[in-house]
């Protein structure tokens, strides 16, 4: 990381008054704070970076976003739009004070018949909301974020989230047919895959908060799929599991997810639940989908290759309930791996197939060297790696050899063709690296393009570039 931010700073200036009045008019004195709990609980994400906000404002209704925007455009207030803040790199910190823009109350969804079939989504919708939508009309929404329980749709798209469906489905990116954005000067724009505007949308997918307030999303559905069955082989170790999983992909097969989770995260998931994962060793979590013989076929070669690769316990459910136990501990290994300390750095590196048992080999050699806690599971499928190490901020010298760690795990990826961020962004914690995967080329045009859109730099400073003059 190459900020330090904690609310222990000095708090930034108050707003004017006439400004935060003007706030009030716009959305309701109820829903305008500059005081209280809601400017503790919205200075901080998931990564626990914090810094104290000017002003939390909550928009009850999509029609009063664009003011606010046009208000702070104006003022030059600078604004940060935000979700349910679950993501691991800090882009909705307010590392400047200004505007925390939470959008979870616009939360509408409607499914609409088509052709072809869609649903609109507001940007605060919950993502499985979305999913049990499609579900009941017949339809199948694929990406799940592990935090899918609580993350909303517009978060989704700021980072371009994925999850385990990612390998045969993609990720959120696949699916955003068309969405509505206002601008940093307030204009509300409508941007459709079908138009002349569809590269932009690629664009704005991803920019993290950086380019304009997405209000509503429009997402591409696909037939939810007639049977599926899913599979829980364990290893003796991590490097099996991670062969196993090479020599599935390389077989050429294409489960609908498959997933590594190493020892110690099978020790913090028996600890934290109840589940039918082992607690030692290494697995693989695998799922297929299609037609029933299909999904025979797949999971039993799948279990043929395993076998190969040394694996000592196979288990293949296709009952709903022991399903969603195998799927329920996958993703309560984040929750789970606190028993290992308070404080967690979570990286979403992500690199070739052919290399993922040198990475993770070299990996655990890296932590052991710096003599750092590191667990590690993630999208095994297509090369994603969540690697967490843990530790405990109140000692800053473990915390520095973590974050010396993490920029070897860095290099080594980057060394494999890899790329440093899969699914997570770059917003705060990544960001100086960023230059080391892209060519100075690409990173000029990178910050021409933000420039070009939000010239005073107001929407979301100092996430995927460098503030110029960061918080002492």
């Amino acid at each position: 990381m190459n900020m330090k931010l904690s609310r222990e700073t000095l708090l930034p200036p108050p707003l004017p008054k006439a400004f935060v009045k003007a706030l009030k008019r716009i959305v309701g004195k109820e829903q305008v704070f500059t005081s209280g709990p809601e400017m503790v609980a919205y200075s901080f994400d998931a990564t626990k970076l914090a810094s104290w906000p000017q002003a939390v404002v909550i928009p009850t209704e999509q029609s009063q976003v664009a003011p606010v925007v046009r208000l702070c455009n104006q003022h030059m207030v600078h604004l940060i739009p935000r979700g349910e803040g679950t993501g691991f790199t800090g882009g909705t910190v307010p590392v400047t004070g200004g505007v925390v823009l939470v959008l979870n109350e616009l939360n509408a969804i409607s499914f609409k018949p088509g052709p072809p079939p869609y649903i609109e989504a507001e940007v605060g919708a919950v993502t499985t909301r979305i999913q049990d939508l499609a579900g009941e009309n017949g339809y199948f929404y694929p990406p799940d974020p592990a935090s899918q329980k609580y993350s909303t749709i517009g978060g989704n798209v700021a980072v371009g989230a994925g999850g385990p469906h990612c390998l045969k489905y993609g990720t959120t990116r696949d699916y955003v047919l068309g969405l509505d954005l206002v601008l940093p000067d307030g204009e509300e724009v409508s941007v459709n895959r079908n138009d002349e505007r569809r590269d932009l949308l690629e664009l704005l997918i991803g920019s993290e908060g950086t380019l304009g307030v997405i209000v509503r999303v429009r997402l591409r559905l696909v037939p939810e799929p007639p049977h599926t069955a899913s599979m829980m082989v364990a290893f003796k170790d991590n490097i099996s599991a991670i062969r196993g999983v090479s020599r599935v992909v390389a077989d050429g097969l294409i489960p609908s997810k498959l997933e590594f989770i190493d020892n110690q995260c099978l020790k913090a998931i028996g600890g934290y639940m109840e589940s039918p994962l082992p607690t030692e060793g290494a697995v693989i979590l695998m799922e297929e989908d299609g037609s029933p013989e299909d999904v025979d076929f797949t999971l039993k070669r799948a279990a043929e290759l395993a076998r190969k690769e040394g694996a000592v316990d196979i288990l293949i459910s296709e009952d709903e309930e022991t399903k969603d136990l195998l799927w329920e501990a996958r993703n309560a290994i984040s929750p789970s791996l606190s028993r290992y300390g308070p404080t967690k750095i979570n990286e979403d590196v992500c690199v070739p197939i052919d290399h993922m048992a040198e990475v993770m080999d070299k990996i655990e050699g890296i932590a052991h060297k710096r003599g750092v806690f590191v667990a590690n599971f993630g999208h095994a499928g297509d090369g994603n790696i969540h690697v967490n190490f843990i530790g405990d901020a109140r000692r800053p010298k473990e915390i520095a050899e973590i974050e010396k760690a993490v920029e070897e795990v860095f290099a080594l990826v980057l060394s494999v063709n890899g790329t440093i961020t899969g699914e997570h962004g770059e917003a705060i914690t990544k960001q100086s690296f960023l230059p080391d995967e892209v060519s100075p080329l690409a990173y000029s045009l990178f910050k021409r393009i933000k420039n070009s859109l939000d010239g005073e730099g107001m929407f979301n400073p100092g996430k995927i570039f460098p503030l110029e003059n960061p918080p002492a």
